[in-house]
């Protein structure tokens, strides 16, 4: 420590003022573009960006600290030398090591990285290496002994002492989860001369290089066969080995555990402090680890396939330049609508939204001074405050598509209109879907117009078709002859018998997964039972469910007064 009255101190606290002048501008920078973005994504989907709130904890937290300090640091700068003494030298020591042990660079690295990318799903998050927590659990993890890649009832170990929350080792941290949910980013900051000596303590043969293949092996087969006995070796303790394959390890086996949209995401690892060619055995650590994807996991746990980028310092993806932070945080909003198909099927619940005068005339109803029931008040305000949902999030899904539904979604619909809605929500309905050919309106754009306060898209392809089976036989699919002549995957016989799906919405469901089309619902609850089914039922890691895409918001008919039996029948 320097000595009181030096001119060494002097340079250490103009050194420290100028580092720490550097921390606050990157805390100022990191906060606003946070903000920013924060303000931008509720604009865009009403809800809120998981993970950012503890991103900017911490940068805030960080920044409580350092204003008192900096405030102290630039009187001190101020004062004449003879005016420091001990308790001076002792002050700037202490935020010489805040300076040093700031997670802010890192933080704003990350942030850097996230915005080279598209389509942000949540930030900051950690994901379990277990198919799921608690009793009864399918945990291929936790039982390896089928070896098929097909999910067994068993229950996952217990988690600490009676704890609910799982040991650390237990789950992956991921920076950020992009492209719409179908990549994890995990950034490892992780310099050369470290991941060296790392190698080195977790036992890198130095020697199996290219000079050591097994003959009729190529580069990549064996590499990815060394990289096997890596994973396989040790003992109960999986932290044994090399960190940086460790990590991945296990972000492959929480990746196999957590589906999305019941595929498995991708991952990809980003080194910033890494250069790939710089050396060798670096060069083939991350060879191997690329490959560590179609690897069996330690103890057997996991055989799907799981893609793994690497990208270094010296890769495309960051020696590109990063988009101006306007076009950077526009790219980080969620492509939604990536998935839908040219023609979508549509639900009761989707068509009950296009014809409810609380979508299309919410300042008419609240002046009429009529009391609702209460869930219709609350959607009701949702429209007056967040504005038009029909206008942010379904008019821009059905754009140019072409839409149908199932006759029994139809008549569904029909049956309710004819029971409870009021004579602008029949009107809209006659328009939109006309009972038989030939009743409908000449321009049901312009009807439906005619009865909205908000612009109605000229885009909407009116009126729906009735598509599909004769009434009342598409709840009734032969799934098993569907199944056999290969139009639907073996999973779909068990989430037909589940009791957890209504006959109504097995067929609309249905429908839309044989004919290979997007199904369009309100009904997020029914999207994730369908999920859920799938990735307990699945025979086959390749096998997915139905595109279903959920609009984010819930309305109703405008129902004056109780609902009798009728009207509360489940959609």
């Amino acid at each position: 420590m320097p000595t009181p009255h030096s001119p060494e101190l002097e340079g250490r606290i103009a050194t420290a003022l100028k580092e720490a002048g550097v921390l606050e501008r990157k805390i100022t920078k990191l906060l606003e573009e946070y903000y920013r973005f924060e303000t931008l994504w509720k604009s865009r989907t009403r809800g809120v960006v998981t993970g950012l709130k503890t991103l900017r904890q911490t940068v805030n937290g960080e920044a409580a600290t350092l204003r008192p300090l900096l405030g102290r640091l630039r009187r001190l700068s101020s004062e004449g030398a003879e005016e420091l003494g001990s308790e001076q030298a002792e002050f700037v020591q202490r935020i010489c090591t805040f300076l040093q042990c700031s997670n802010v660079p890192s933080q704003e690295t990350s942030w850097e990285i996230v915005k080279r990318c598209h389509g942000l799903h949540r930030l900051a998050t950690h994901f379990s290496r277990h198919y799921s927590v608690g009793g009864g659990s399918a945990c291929l993890l936790c039982n390896p002994a089928s070896g098929t890649g097909i999910l067994q009832a068993r229950k996952c170990p217990p988690i600490g002492h009676q704890a609910r929350r799982q040991a650390n080792k237990e789950v992956v941290w991921v920076d950020a989860v992009v492209d719409d949910g179908k990549t994890w980013l995990r950034i490892v900051s992780v310099s050369e001369k470290s991941l060296l000596f790392d190698m080195a303590a977790g036992g890198w043969d130095w020697d199996a290089g290219d000079d050591h293949k097994e003959e009729g092996r190529s580069g990549d087969e064996n590499e990815v066969r060394l990289l096997e006995g890596t994973l396989d070796q040790g003992d109960e303790d999986d932290d044994d080995g090399i960190s940086l394959v460790v990590m991945v390890r296990r972000l492959v086996e929480a990746a196999r555990a957590n589906r999305h949209q019941n595929r498995i995401p991708r991952l990809h690892i980003v080194l910033p402090r890494i250069t790939e060619s710089s050396n060798p055995e670096i060069a083939r650590l991350i060879r191997q680890i690329r490959g560590m994807g179609r690897c069996r996991g330690r103890n057997g746990a996991g055989t799907a396939e799981v893609e793994i980028i690497v990208s270094c310092a010296n890769s495309p993806f960051l020696t590109a330049s990063c988009p101006p932070v306007a076009d950077a945080l526009a790219n980080l909003l969620p492509k939604k609508l990536a998935n839908l198909t040219s023609t979508v099927n549509l639900d009761c619940t989707v068509l009950i939204a296009l014809v409810s005068d609380i979508c299309h005339m919410p300042r008419q109803v609240a002046a009429s001074k009529v009391a609702f029931q209460k869930y219709a008040s609350q959607q009701l305000l949702e429209e007056l405050t967040d504005g038009s949902s029909l206008v942010a999030h379904l008019y821009p899904a059905l754009r140019s598509r072409r839409l149908v539904c199932t006759p029994t979604a139809a008549a569904q619909f029909w049956e309710i209109i004819d029971t409870i809605a009021s004579p602008t929500e029949a009107t809209r309905a006659a328009a939109i879907l006309p009972r038989s050919p030939g009743q409908g309106r000449a321009d049901p754009v312009v009807e439906l117009q005619r009865l909205s306060e908000h612009v109605v898209d000229s885009g909407l392809k009116l009126p729906i078709e009735v598509a599909g089976p004769p009434e009342g036989t598409e709840e009734r699919f032969n799934v098993q002859r569907l199944v056999e002549r290969g139009l639907l995957p073996t999973v779909a016989a068990k989430v037909a018998s589940s009791p957890e799906i209504s006959e109504l919405n097995r067929g609309i469901v249905f429908y839309g997964w044989v004919q290979g089309i997007t199904t369009v619902t309100c009904n997020n609850t029914l999207a994730k039972q369908l999920m859920r089914l799938v990735d307990e039922c699945r025979t086959a890691d390749e096998e997915a469910g139905p595109n279903v895409w959920v609009h984010p918001v819930t309305r109703a008919l405008l129902t004056k007064g109780k609902r009798g039996p009728k009207d509360e029948k489940s959609l």
